[in-house]
């Protein structure tokens, strides 16, 4: 997993990571394309919250995987998830069923989560900067 740019997707400030076979890159109109979609899947953010959250572009060995997770009410994460396959790589489906991701993407969740404890739970106020650079470091997330 390889953290990526922040992103800002309408009134969201969006963290990102890719995660790919054997560290690959992903095209960058495939990207350009996840992202665009990003604005398609998140709710809107909640008035006086912050608007925060990380995504997980996963190139799988079946398909793409577009995992979103926003912070809502302070305290609680909410996940959006879409697909595309392989032959339409830029063609992102938002999914129905309720995921929350694979055991790949989950490692950017349990950092995040932590993360958004640190530095918004536990200091006096809110330090969103130092959220936004706090990332999960690049590497293998097959380890538990």
């Amino acid at each position: 997993m390889r953290p990526v740019e922040a992103v800002r997707v309408g009134d969201w400030v969006l963290k990102g990571y890719h995660l790919t076979l054997a560290g690959a890159e992903i095209e960058p109109v495939t990207v350009a394309a996840a992202v665009e979609h990003l604005g398609t899947i998140v709710e809107a953010p909640l008035e006086g919250e912050p608007s925060h959250g990380f995504y997980v572009l996963h190139h799988g060995e079946d398909a793409l995987w577009l995992i979103v997770w926003t912070w809502r009410y302070a305290d609680i994460v909410s996940v959006a998830c879409s697909r595309a396959s392989l032959d339409s790589p830029r063609a992102f489906t938002p999914l129905t069923e309720a995921l929350a991701g694979c055991v790949w993407e989950l490692a950017a969740l349990v950092h995040e989560r932590g993360a958004w404890v640190r530095h918004t739970m536990q200091p006096p106020s809110p330090d969103l900067s130092a959220y936004l650079v706090d990332v999960l470091p690049e590497g293998p997330v097959g380890a538990p």
